[in-house]
């Protein structure tokens, strides 16, 4: 595989180009793709900063790299000896938070260092590991996007934290850099070129912030480096930097935890003053505390703690998913996720076991459960040999109930023959200010821990560590450490049943099951999916079962060609739980009058008597066909 860049000039001069990219050229070394992408970027605008040095006095010189080059066109293809197969083109845009104009050489020189700074620690990172290749395109994202609030850049330093703190742990022999504070202010500083409404420089030059990002300093990387020379004063705080993160969305919470912390911490500093009768680290006061409170009035909190954050951390880390969402009011909110595929995969299950017990037609891949399905039949994939496209989804649907519900796409042979899903599952998502997650730790209990049987366990470890080569990992033997999370709150759900559809050739626009055999499949559908909600299944329901405490919303259903009206409850957030619930039925009454159908319900009971009700008196509509 191979990657090249073009240069996309702007004010360019041949003179200059080459003395700028013979320069950069000579920098860019053989990297993967990512790691390419962000270096090339960092170097260029490196190499720029280095020539405007040395032009100073001497030479006109623009003031800004990208008054040269808008950026990098890139092709990532591979040679295949007598033709090149193109995977990928893209462009990259030079970072849009370098000043935009270079002053002085006291600037440009602390400007460099900073780009040295993040060259030196985004190359020892490896792509080849997921940790590590998430880092880089967190920071690859942050380097191509114009968000003031830097949040990519954030999400660099605070997995980048964790990495540190895991290698210091691990592997202490070994040199990992550590994100300065002064470049960090470098960076923010630079940033506010396009963030003056609101610049961030206050923050990191706060004094009660920068004495509490010491205090966070001085119980997590500064303790664990010296515990590998030896030197155990202090307690090192290894679930403190994600205390503070996880309690980041929810202001009191965290002014709670960080209040917590730092009278722990001034109490530590007590204990060892009596013992060693010398103060060896500073206190944080009271006002170092109203300081950072009162950013917080002014400020995104989760930008505070992601800042304070980014030089501390811990790993053996299960977190939550979490994604942007825009809210009924318009703002930008980090909320509690599921995808729907989860969903989806709890409804099949119960759509299989149902099928199942009834006798239903399945394929042999439906049969054992196989996320495969058809494709995984191989006497029905001999018997479409020759067939259309057409005559295969006909054979598929009178094979098997779960290829015709939940769709698949068969793609042997070089064919592409698409069913669509008849069930439809957005994300839950969950609703702005209305959801929390905590972490607890867990370890596993290990019955025998004398020296000989550590010793048993290690010689069974046979992975090899990547950089000392020694044997480190393997089977699962010792005491794993680790923190699990916890959430609850209010969450919204959608789904949407083409319940018509059932039994139906969308090649050929019929349908090529009779009217019981959809009724009995429409029936089993309804079953499944009440199942699915009286049921939920999922990862860590042997110590995490979940408590439904609620289930409230509406039911709409269409008696005619005319879809059926489906809003978000994230309408109206927190605050206002019956808007989407009126719109729905006021939606309904304006488009089918009698042809469409709402019923609330506000209990898992209700909902559930709904679809007993449902299951009982309709059957799929049957759309007009062989017109």
């Amino acid at each position: 595989m191979r990657k090249t860049y073009v240069a996309l000039p702007c004010k360019l001069e041949l003179s200059t180009h080459r003395k700028i990219f013979d320069e950069f050229r000579s920098q860019l070394w053989s990297a993967t793709a990512i790691k390419l992408d962000i270096l090339a970027t960092l170097r260029y605008c490196h190499v720029f900063i280095e020539q405007w040095e040395d032009a100073q006095g001497t030479a006109t010189f623009l003031p800004h790299p990208d008054d040269y080059i808008s950026g990098f066109a890139t092709a990532y293809y591979k040679d295949l000896g007598n033709a090149v197969a193109t995977f990928n083109l893209a462009q990259l845009a030079l970072p849009q938070w370098t000043p935009e104009r270079l002053d002085d050489v006291t600037a440009a020189r602390m400007l460099k260092e900073a780009f040295k700074e993040y060259i030196d620690i985004l190359s020892q990172l490896d792509e080849r590991f997921g940790e590590e290749e998430s880092m880089l395109r967190a920071f690859r994202e942050f380097l191509s996007s114009q968000d003031p609030a830097m949040r990519a850049f954030f999400d660099f330093t605070g997995s980048y934290a964790a990495y540190l703190m895991q290698r210091l742990i691990r592997q202490p022999q070994l040199q990992t850099r550590q994100l300065t504070t002064k470049n960090l202010e470098v960076i923010v500083m630079s940033i506010d070129t396009i963030r003056p409404e609101k610049p961030m420089s206050p923050i990191v030059q706060n004094s009660g912030f920068q004495h509490i990002a010491e205090a966070i300093r001085r119980s997590t990387v500064i303790p664990q480096r010296l515990k590998s020379k030896g030197e155990r004063t202090y307690e090192i705080r290894y679930g403190l930097a994600d205390d503070l993160r996880r309690h980041a969305r929810y202001p009191n919470k965290f002014i709670q935890a960080l209040s917590d912390f730092i009278q722990s911490y001034n109490q530590e500093n007590v204990r060892i003053y009596e013992r060693e009768h010398r103060q060896l680290r500073k206190d944080v006061t009271a006002e170092d505390l109203e300081e950072v409170i009162a950013l917080m009035d002014g400020y995104d909190s989760t930008l505070d703690t992601h800042s304070l954050n980014n030089e501390g951390g811990e790993g053996n880390q299960v977190h939550t998913r979490m994604i942007d969402v825009v809210g009924h009011d318009g703002r930008l909110y980090n909320v509690n996720a599921i995808s729907g595929d989860m969903l989806k995969h709890i409804q099949a299950e119960h759509l299989f076991m149902l099928a199942r017990e009834r006798g239903l037609p399945m394929c042999a891949g439906c049969r054992q459960f196989n996320a495969n399905r058809i494709n995984a039949d191989e006497q029905w994939m001999d018997s479409i040999k020759g067939l259309s496209d057409a005559q295969a989804i006909d054979s598929m649907l009178k094979t098997c109930i779960i290829d015709d519900i939940s769709g698949i796409l068969v793609t042997a042979g070089g064919r592409s023959i698409p069913r669509k899903s008849v069930v439809e599952f957005g994300w839950v998502l969950g609703l702005p200010d209305a959801t929390y997650t905590d972490s607890y730790f867990h370890v596993k209990y290990a019955s025998e821990r004398s020296e000989e049987q550590r010793e048993r366990d290690a010689a069974r470890r046979v992975k090899e560590n990547r950089e000392t080569k020694e044997k480190t990992g393997g089977a699962n033997l010792g005491q794993a450490i680790f923190h699990r999370p916890t959430s609850s709150g209010i969450y919204a759900i959608v789904c949407n049943l083409e319940f018509a559809r059932i039994g139906y050739n969308d090649i050929l626009q019929r349908y090529i099951l009779n009217e019981d055999e959809r009724r009995t499949r429409g029936r089993i559908l309804l079953e499944s999916l009440l199942h699915t909600f009286v049921q939920l299944n999922g990862a860590m329901r042997s110590t995490q079962l979940p408590h439904l405490v609620s289930l409230e919303g509406v039911l709409s259903w269409s008696t005619a060609v005319l879809p059926a009206p489906l809003l978000s409850p994230l309408g109206g957030g927190k605050e206002d739980r019956e808007s989407y619930r009126e719109q729905t039925s006021t939606i309904a009454r304006s488009l089918g009058g009698d042809s469409i159908r709402t019923l609330n319900f506000d209990s898992l009971a209700e909902f559930a008597e709904h679809f007993s009700n449902l299951y009982e008196e309709t059957s799929p509509y049957t759309m007009r066909v062989g017109v």
